[in-house]
């Protein structure tokens, strides 16, 4: 039968082409922005899924009939015939070949939990029989290894994330022809174009060039030269080669039957001349088609009564003022013509391509819209983008959209959270490379920042953006780099992972070796960065002896090593060895004493700033330094402002250690006031509770919660700046007892809480504190104070019989109390 005689078929084929080329904007001018369909054999209606289209037309009519029910049909009854009778396909095929595009079916419906219950493991399985099977097609194989690619990228279906074997998987796709454009059209040219049975698998380029050839249509062949000149213009299927795609184009330009078709090839051609893509470059030729489809373009609007090519014109003409395709750019023309096209929804493709453009133009800052203020766009390109994002007609699209609304939300609407919610749907997409790259590397960015604050997720989304970004190079090549640059930082400073200089080497020496203008601002970066770690490398090893010297014993040699060490340019490295300095200065080990240089090596420690210094190197020079300015003496002139200003800072630090020690050191300083700071007994009471919240388990915030405590029990037993609560005091006093975890505190406890009984006239218990006191290695005020006590209570008879013989020597015992002898510095210099 000749097919051209079959007017149905050919008007429906027509209006195929026509849905294909008119909704294919005009790629090239987006530098290959367009969206790529997820699975290798398409669509056969909109809802069908492209796995189950693949096995369509092979099928019986009953099978065809069950696999469309299985996405379409309203009735939950005939879905489950529908899935019955694909699950019997794929286990005992009419032919093994129909088995084995069954499973294939089959897994894809566990992927998409399509009238199935979600199971990637089933969906693995089944799709590894199918790469594995020697009756797979090609293009059967390569849907299989993409969706592979997909399970072991993430880490679905009961298998460990593998970058390298989803990376062999995309590649084995990649080979088969993965990408073909548009491949919805091969479904159904076998019937349209009465092709064999045995023709049915040829690919899209042989059946465009039997339409072009064979088809006395001009509409039908106008359509197929257009497809032909997308293939090789984006290599789907074919070699890329601009050549050929101009040819087709040129063609497609000629021809007078379709104008839609004949001014969208002008546009490519356009391009094709002003970048200089397969022909000689030429800005006269460009302008001149420029305008030509842009004249073609207005006429057309102004002459059609078809609403859908009306749509699609708006659409393309919008795109020539949107991208400044032979005209000055113009976003006030190209939002009223995206507008008209958002309106209509007889294409939903090009409502939804209108829709995502105007969210876009929206979020741009510097747009103000010619109904709308400037403050206006940010909640349109809300909306906008939203719309776009929902809808599942162009997925290339949703990705894009999904990245949009993160940008939006971090830049311009200031909400992180949403952002990251954005930036990771982006990041989930598979049909647009660029936006999942540029989700997963934004994503990072917003992990190394705010509250919660997490770098091995950023460390994560680095390596994911950096693995996309290889295995398709042709894409965010801007975005690969600057996150080999972020991994490299990462392992430099141990922020989310181990620190590794030898593996933040290599990334840098990656960054080095990369070729291509795009990457000249990173190469310098990186260049001085390798040169930099092999410097790094030697202060390193000099550091890490003078900490071994230090801890062995060896103070003039680690003093020495210290010494070359702070003359890195390596901030890090630097600050630690400053740290080694300042600790033979605070104890005198092999140095003189000298709390002024120790002040000025914790001052330059700070001075280096926030980024790239260790926390706890940070905080713990902020610690000392508010200590010597409270103090005061040796050199330093006491200034209570300044150590206040320095405790606040450790206050801010992530380990709850560091933070409780900060709190209670300004609990102290606000106790007892001084010059320059008024004593403040509610700041004092606020602090010491904050210290005395932390629930750590070390002996040394064991040591600063009971001290927090203490203090607490002696201003609720006092009134200080609080009304007297003497039961709560001693309850206060009880915890620090249980919580001190060396003699002088537990002493310090005890005393305060004899106090406490003795003033509630509990003389007994008293007296058994003060006694179990005066027995341990309390600090000399403890000591005096528990004898001065206990002479108090033989004095006046308080719980005891009198006795001024015993208390006056108790009193002499007082006067001659000896201080406990000072801990030993257990320091160690190995910091990190």
């Amino acid at each position: 039968m000749n097919f051209i005689s079959r007017d149905m078929l050919v008007q429906g084929l027509v209006f195929t082409f026509l849905i294909a080329g008119y909704t294919c904007s005009s790629a090239m001018e987006k530098e290959r922005d367009r969206s790529r369909q997820d699975d290798v054999m398409g669509l056969v209606a909109p809802k069908l899924v492209p796995a189950l289209a693949l096995l369509y037309n092979n099928l019986g009519e009953e099978v065809k009939k069950a696999v469309m029910n299985v996405v379409q049909a309203k009735d939950f009854l005939e879905k489950d015939v529908a899935t019955s009778k694909i699950k019997l396909l794929a286990a005992q095929g009419a032919t093994e070949r129909d088995k084995i595009e069954a499973q294939h079916c089959l897994a894809v419906m566990y992927y998409h939990g399509i009238s199935v219950e979600l199971a990637y493991d089933k969906a693995r399985e089944l799709f590894e029989r199918v790469v594995n099977s020697e009756l797979s097609t090609s293009e059967l194989k390569a849907s299989a290894f993409g969706y592979l690619g997909k399970i072991y990228d993430s880490g679905k279906g009961g298998v460990d994330r593998d970058y390298e074997k989803a990376k062999k998987y995309f590649s084995a796709a990649r080979e088969r022809k993965r990408d073909w454009d548009e491949p919805e059209l091969l479904d159904e040219l076998p019937d349209r174009i009465g092709l064999d049975e045995s023709d049915d698998r040829q690919t899209p380029k042989e059946y465009y060039e039997k339409i072009a050839n064979q088809a006395n249509d001009p509409k039908m062949q106008a359509a197929a030269w257009s497809r032909l000149a997308s293939l090789y213009f984006n290599g789907a299927g074919v070699e890329e080669n601009d050549a050929e795609a101009k040819k087709y184009l040129a063609l497609a330009a000629k021809q007078e039957a379709d104008p839609l078709v004949r001014v969208l090839a002008e546009l490519d051609l356009a391009w094709l001349y002003k970048n200089g893509k397969g022909v000689v470059h030429s800005n006269e030729e460009s302008r001149a088609l420029y305008a030509k489809a842009q004249k073609s373009l207005e006429e057309f609007v102004a002459q059609t009564t078809d609403t859908l090519l009306q749509a699609r014109a708006w659409f393309h003409l919008a795109d020539v003022y949107d991208y400044g395709r032979g005209v000055a750019t113009d976003d006030n023309k190209a939002e009223k013509l995206y507008l008209l096209a958002a309106q209509q929804e007889i294409d939903k493709r090009i409502q939804v391509s209108a829709w995502y453009r105007l969210g876009v133009i929206y979020a741009d800052d510097k747009y103000v819209g010619f109904k709308t203020e400037k403050a206006q766009n940010f909640p349109k390109a809300q909306k906008f983008l939203t719309l776009a994002a929902e809808q599942d007609v162009r997925r290339g699209i949703r990705a894009r959209a999904w990245y949009h609304l993160g940008e939006l939300n971090e830049t311009h609407l200031k909400d992180d959270k949403k952002a990251k919610h954005y930036y990771n749907l982006a990041a989930q997409q598979d049909n647009d490379t660029s936006a999942q790259i540029r989700g997963h590397y934004y994503l990072g960015k917003l992990y190394e920042k705010g509250e919660d604050q997490d770098f091995a997720k950023a460390k994560d989304a680095y390596e994911r953006a950096a693995f996309h970004a290889k295995v398709d190079e042709s894409v965010a090549k801007e975005i690969q780099k600057w996150a080999l640059l972020s991994l490299a930082q990462l392992y430099e400073h141990g922020q989310g992972v181990t620190k590794d200089v030898v593996q933040a080497q290599k990334y840098y020496e990656e960054l080095a070796e990369l070729e291509g203008s795009e990457f000249s601002d990173v190469r310098e970066i990186a260049l001085n960065n390798v040169l930099r770690l092999h410097d790094l490398k030697r202060a390193r090893l000099v550091l890490r002896h003078g900490q071994t010297a230090y801890d062995t014993g060896d103070y003039a040699q680690a003093k020495k090593d210290f010494e070359v060490a702070a003359e890195s340019s390596d901030k890090e490295l630097r600050c630690e060895a400053l740290q080694g300095l300042s600790f033979l200065y605070l104890d005198g080990d092999g140095v003189p004493k000298d709390y002024k240089k120790a002040r000025e090596c914790y001052e330059e420690i700070l001075g280096q700033g926030m980024q790239g210094i260790n926390e706890d190197i940070r905080t713990h020079a902020a610690l000392e330094l508010g200590l010597l300015y409270e103090l005061g003496g040796f050199g330093i002139v006491q200034d209570l402002m300044k150590a206040k200003g320095y405790y606040e800072l450790a206050s801010g630090s992530s380990d709850e250690d560091r933070r409780a020690a900060a709190w209670y050191d300004l609990g102290e300083l606000y106790f007892a006031g001084g010059p320059g700071l008024s004593q403040d007994y509610k700041a004092a009471k606020d602090f010491f509770e904050k210290a005395a919240r932390e629930r750590v388990e070390n002996g040394k915030e064991k040591s600063v919660r009971s001290r927090a405590l203490v203090y607490l029990g002696r201003m609720h037993n006092e009134g200080l700046g609080i009304a007297v609560n003497r039961n709560q005091a001693r309850e206060l006093f009880e915890r620090a007892v249980a919580l001190a975890p060396e003699d002088s505190l537990e002493a310090e406890a005890l005393y305060y809480l004899g106090k406490c009984h003795l003033e509630q006239q509990q003389f007994s218990e008293a007296k058994s504190f003060f006694d179990l006191v005066i027995t341990l290695d309390a600090d000399k005020e403890i000591l005096q104070g528990a004898w001065s006590q206990l002479a108090t209570m033989f004095e006046e008879g308080l719980g005891v019989a009198k006795d001024p013989a015993k208390a006056k020597a108790l009193r002499d015992m007082a006067a001659t109390a000896a201080p406990a002898a000072p801990a030993a510095q257990n320091r160690s210099c190995t910091l990190l």
